[in-house]
């Protein structure tokens, strides 16, 4: 059988699911007021119908893994790794234009106002006052301004949509391979699979 990388990524959660709500049963319930000879035979008829499970778990879990491998060896040929790398790559470049102030830098005579406002400020030795009147700290002898210009910011912008467009683009390429990419899984496997109607 042949299926596509997200139905097997979808039935190999299936069978950890079915594993996690289906325990093995460990124990027995027998009759308190029952004989021992009866209470044997039931302890051993569960430990029989428990190794079975055991085994037939193991098996899936075999299955579960078997299919996992063929997801990430076909994630690599298929190029799907790298795809991902590059998203991430993509989206972590994004996050630091993301983190830019939208404010442009100061022209020569702004940033001139600024310093003589603020040079004014520490020759007086006045002390700011917060919106409620309260005084605060004494002024500070340095101030930020930001350093990135119009045309700086303007790239920004024109990057973040290239990064956009790369991304969307990214996307659509792993959603084609996730449908084409194929992982085979042996007529033994599907018959255990169909056996706990898993698929």
């Amino acid at each position: 059988m042949d299926l596509n990388l997200r139905k097997a990524r979808k039935l190999e959660v299936k069978i950890q699911t079915y594993l996690e709500t289906n325990e093995l049963q460990s124990s027995a319930s027998v009759r308190t007021l029952g004989d021992a000879t009866e209470a044997s035979e039931l302890v051993k008829a569960a430990r029989t119908t428990s190794l079975k499970e055991l085994a037939n778990r193991n098996l899936l879990i075999d299955v579960r893994y078997s299919i996992r491998r063929s997801i990430e060896q076909k994630n690599e040929e298929s190029g799907i790794n790298a795809l991902l790398n590059d998203k991430v790559l993509t989206e972590r470049k994004m996050k630091e234009l993301d983190k830019i102030s939208g404010e442009s830098s100061f022209t020569e005579a702004e940033l001139g106002d600024q310093l003589t406002a603020y040079a004014k400020i520490l020759n007086t030795g006045a002390v700011e006052s917060d919106r409620w009147g309260e005084k605060k700290s004494a002024p500070k002898t340095t101030f930020e301004v930001p350093v990135f210009s119009k045309k700086d910011l303007n790239s920004f912008a024109i990057t973040k949509n290239d990064f956009q467009r790369r991304l969307e683009q990214i996307d659509d390429e792993l959603s084609l391979k996730n449908l084409q990419t194929k992982v085979v899984i042996s007529e033994d496997s599907i018959k255990l699979l169909e056996s706990h109607r898993l698929i």
